[in-house]
């Protein structure tokens, strides 16, 4: 029909058929929106839930920390003293907290320089220290088996000359937390071997202390 039609009425034709066009897009577009809009205020979208805030050991006060250190032992004083600047300086700067905890043992004090007639500044001795060796018995099992897991080490068995060959290493009292009790020590050049002797101990066991190692030749933890 519109082929027929001269060529200005074909050209309103087709302005008033672009224009119904454009109208009809408008609209479906309103209605588009008008539907979203009432669907989301009908049925809103659920809100995302809050991520938990972690619990952080600092942010108690002073004087709570204060009073879970008093409970603590001299192992459990020393972990936290690792673990952050801020909390080894409150450990640290308060020496009644580990003094009087349960396995600490005061280094030793005084000079061990030999004497001399000339004169010469001494030493700055540090009195109260919170070291591993400060560490006389671990009495909770759970610490001896977290201390068995950070002193491990592998010592692998190869004769040196005639003997066996030696290693440093910490010793403990106690089968993986269960027996004796706790003792903790170092010793320097101990002997490897199937006959090893091991330290003596305080509490009476017959095997005494034994190196938290593990016998590198047969892959298995050298038993107490």
């Amino acid at each position: 029909m519109l082929e027929t039609l001269p060529f200005p009425l074909l050209v309103i034709a087709l302005f008033a058929e672009s224009r119904r066009i454009l109208i009809f897009a408008y609209l479906s577009l309103f209605l588009h929106f008008l539907y979203t809009f009432i669907h989301s205020t009908i049925y809103p979208a659920p809100k995302p839930k809050p991520k938990p805030v972690p619990f952080r050991f600092t942010h108690l006060p002073f004087e709570l920390r204060l009073s879970i250190y008093s409970n603590c032992t001299a192992f459990s004083l020393l972990q936290l003293s690792r673990s952050s600047y801020q909390l080894r300086y409150e450990i640290l700067r308060n020496p009644k907290l580990y003094l009087n905890s349960d396995g600490y043992r005061p280094a030793p004090t005084g000079t061990t320089y030999p004497p001399s007639h000339q004169l010469r500044p001494l030493p700055v001795v540090q009195l109260w220290r919170l070291t591993l060796k400060q560490i006389d018995f671990i009495s909770d099992p759970a610490e001896r088996r977290l201390v068995e897991t950070q002193l491990k080490r592998v010592v692998v068995v190869t004769p040196i000359g005639p003997g066996q060959s030696k290693f440093s290493d910490w010793m403990l009292c106690g089968k993986r937390g269960m027996e004796g009790c706790g003792r903790l020590r170092w010793k320097r050049d101990a002997e490897v071997g199937a006959a090893y002797r091991a330290m003596d101990c305080e509490c009476g066991r017959v095997y005494g202390l034994r190196p938290i190692s593990v016998d590198g030749a047969l892959e298995r933890r050298m038993s107490c």
